[in-house]
C-alpha cells in the first residue's frame, strides 16, 4: 500500500502511520474513482 502511493520515504510518520496512511489512501482512492 505504501509503495503504491509512493510513501517509501514516509518512515518519519511511523508513529502516525495509521492516521497518515489511512487518510492518504482514502483521498487517493476517492480521486482515482472520480478520475476513472
Amino acid at each position: 500500500m505504501m509503495k503504491m502511493m509512493g510513501f517509501a520515504s514516509f518512515d518519519t510518520t511511523k508513529g502516525k502511520k495509521v492516521d497518515g496512511a489511512a487518510n492518504a489512501y482514502a483521498i487517493n482512492v476517492s480521486q482515482k474513482r472520480k478520475y476513472r
